[in-house]
């Protein structure tokens, strides 16, 4: 059945910028209602608010998380598996401790990655460790900060160097926080001879 026309379809995917799940955070400041001629066996009406973004607004997208459950692979294997994933497109993997059938101890591979990458990233996962299924869940929705990485010029003990920070902001340009690279740190840690600790500690003074 169609529920919209050609016009209005239209008039949607030109003027929003993004589609989001769920009921937008602002301040409503009007509501419109508007009913249709056919009968249907739901109310035939339409709702639209209009109003002004309000709170910290992050940005919307959409990914695929794959998971299956894992026994038989070595920690080897499960290690080289983790770098072919990321090679191979995958936004983040992580394994998770749990006890399988029989009381095994065993472990959960969660991989979320975009939707294209999903039929060779499955077939990597399934050639690596042996397992028959990968569960698949499409369409996850997920909230995110933007983020830059910004170089910085500090001084730890006397001498100077140069530290990048990844920078991470919403999308009304507020920082919601920023962090030293772990590279740069260890670098340091090893010219100067401190601890990371140290390190860490002379960059917040």
């Amino acid at each position: 059945m169609e529920l919209t026309t050609p016009t209005g379809a239209s008039i949607l995917v030109n003027l929003a910028d993004d589609f989001i799940h769920g009921f937008a955070k602002m301040k409503v400041k009007r509501i419109g209602y508007g009913a249709g001629q056919s009968d249907m066996d739901f109310p035939n009406v339409l709702k639209l608010y209009l109003g002004e973004a309000s709170g910290r607004r992050f940005n919307h997208d959409e990914i695929t998380l794959l998971e299956t459950n894992i026994d038989t692979a070595t920690g080897e294997t499960m290690g080289y598996l983790f770098e072919q994933l990321f090679e191979e497109g995958a936004l983040d993997v992580v394994l998770v401790p749990c006890i399988m059938k029989k009381n095994r101890p065993g472990h959960i591979l969660k991989v979320m990655c975009n939707q294209a990458d999903v039929e060779q990233l499955t077939a990597l996962i399934m050639e690596e460790t042996g397992t028959l299924g990968v569960r698949v869940m499409p369409h996850a929705h997920r909230l995110t900060l933007s983020r830059r990485i910004v170089e910085k010029k500090v001084v730890v003990g006397d001498r100077e160097f140069k530290v990048r920070f990844k920078v991470a902001f919403d999308s009304a340009g507020v920082i919601a926080f920023e962090r030293a690279e772990f590279e740069d740190l260890r670098r340091i840690s090893k010219k100067t001879g401190l601890s990371l600790r140290k390190v860490r500690e002379e960059l917040k003074s």
